[in-house]
C-alpha cells in the first residue's frame, strides 16, 4: 500500500529540457516569453523551487569578468539566513558563460526599466494598457475631488 514511503520525482532528461527550451512559447521574442525562459533557466541552473522564485531579486545577479553571472541567494530551503539581504552569509551560485544563456539574461537586464521594483520577475506593462490605466486613474481622481 506504500504507507509512509515517499517517491521522489524524476529529474528531467537532457532531451526534455531541450524540448522545453526549443518550444515557441519559451523563446525570447516577447517580454512574457523571455520571462518564461529565464524562469526555466533559474529553476534548472540555480535549482530554485516554488517560492524561491518569488523572493529572487535582480540585484543578486552580478556579472563576472568571464561573462557569466554570480547569483547571491539569501533565502532558500537549505539556506535560511533571515528575511533580508543583510543577515548572515549567503550562497553564491554560478550561471556559466554559455553564450545563449547569457544572451537571454543580458537581454532581460537591458530591458528592465530604471528604478523598477527589485524583484527579478517583472510583469509586462504594455504602453497602450498604461495609457488606459492613467486615463481611468485620472477619471477616478476627478470624481473623488468633485464629489
Amino acid at each position: 500500500m506504500g504507507n509512509a514511503e515517499t517517491h521522489g520525482s524524476d529529474a528531467l532528461e537532457d532531451e526534455e529540457i531541450l524540448m522545453i527550451l526549443n518550444h515557441h512559447l519559451i523563446d525570447n521574442s516577447t517580454p512574457e516569453r523571455l520571462i518564461r525562459r529565464l524562469f526555466i533557466y533559474n529553476a534548472i541552473i540555480l535549482g530554485l523551487r516554488g517560492g524561491e522564485h518569488y523572493s529572487l531579486k535582480a540585484n543578486w545577479f552580478k556579472k563576472r569578468l568571464d561573462g557569466g553571472y554570480d547569483v547571491t541567494i539569501y533565502r532558500s530551503k537549505t539556506n535560511q539566513r533571515g528575511l533580508d539581504d543583510n543577515k548572515g552569509a549567503a550562497d553564491t551560485l554560478v550561471i556559466p558563460n554559455s553564450p545563449e544563456i547569457i544572451c537571454d539574461y543580458e537581454l532581460y537586464f537591458s530591458r528592465r526599466p530604471m528604478g523598477a521594483d527589485p524583484e527579478f520577475y517583472l510583469q509586462e506593462f504594455p504602453e497602450e494598457q498604461g495609457k488606459k490605466y492613467l486615463l481611468l486613474l485620472s477619471i477616478i481622481i476627478i470624481l473623488f475631488v468633485f464629489y
